[in-house]
């Protein structure tokens, strides 16, 4: 699996929140947390392996290599993970899940992955119920992680701290982004077909809060680019989100771009371009990444 730093300490430090990145060809690529509890915004490449972001400049370096156990019947296969296509941190199981999706050994599965180690195990695979898991969201009062599905419009949740699985009611999810994070009070949203709906989580009802507004992008090749990723800073309530443009569900070369979400005007206010295409956005706890 490729690496492509020079050096990183890329500690999260408890102490001051802060990750010390080293500088990489194309210069200081992860700037710093400079306040305690912001957390760390993550996400992964085409390979798997798990990268930081700069929030504010969608700057991105690699900090984990990153490898996953695919049961294969009578034994165990330690391979690359592939395209991880969806992560979460779950608040009431301390632990970050990922989801698998094309161009992966085994998609719609959903796997644990542990930093400490760089090592992700198998929970359950939804590829027949789900057929990938394009996003995820998880809450902070309980266990359920809700998943839209990748070709239809439908969404589902599961708990993996009881093995609970429920189809809930048709959204307005859809195959151009499937985008989903739960706000700060509790509200559920998804972007798809560059509309913005609030879901309620308890049947998966979806409400349309209307069409988004695209705030200093760069011009788009496609008509139609696609949410692939959102995910909540838990410190503060923002919506951060990756638009992925050049060809829709499923293209793995296309540009990424980082912004931020204003629910209530529905804007998006672009960041960033990265480096590498990306997916999986996440917010992380500090402390939870140390790679010495």
């Amino acid at each position: 699996m490729r690496r492509h730093l020079d050096w990183c300490v890329a500690t999260v430090l408890l102490s001051i929140g802060a990750v010390a990145c080293g500088s990489g060809e194309s210069g200081l690529e992860c700037a710093p947390q400079k306040t305690p509890g912001l957390g760390l915004l993550i996400a992964f490449d085409n390979d798997g392996d798990m990268h930081c972001l700069d929030p504010d400049s969608g700057r991105s370096q690699e900090i984990l290599d990153t490898r996953g156990e695919f049961d294969r019947g009578d034994f165990v296969e330690i391979l690359d993970l592939g395209r991880v296509s969806s992560a979460v941190w779950h608040e009431p199981l301390e632990a970050l899940f990922i989801g698998l999706g094309g161009n992966s050994p085994a998609r719609g599965l959903m796997m644990r992955l542990y930093p400490e180690i760089g090592l992700a195990t198998a929970i359950r695979n939804f590829e027949s119920e789900l057929y990938a898991l394009p996003g995820m969201a998880a809450g902070t009062t309980n266990g359920w992680i809700y998943m839209p599905q990748a070709d239809d419009s439908g969404v589902a949740r599961y708990d993996p701290g009881t093995d609970t699985y429920e189809q809930l009611n048709t959204t307005a999810g859809s195959d151009s982004g499937n985008g989903i994070t739960f706000a700060l009070d509790g509200r559920l949203y998804q972007c798809g077909n560059n509309h913005l709906y609030e879901i309620d989580p308890a049947n998966g009802n979806g409400s349309d809060l209307g069409a988004l507004t695209y705030n200093g992008f760069p011009r788009f090749e496609s008509s139609n680019p696609p949410i692939v990723a959102m995910t909540t800073r838990p410190a503060d309530g923002v919506i951060f989100c990756f638009v992925k443009d050049g060809g829709g569900r499923g293209n793995i070369s296309s540009e990424t771009y980082l912004c931020v979400l204003d629910p209530i005007t529905r804007v998006l206010t672009h960041r960033g371009k990265t480096q590498r295409p990306l997916e999986g956005l996440a917010f992380v706890p500090d402390g939870l990444v140390s790679i010495p």
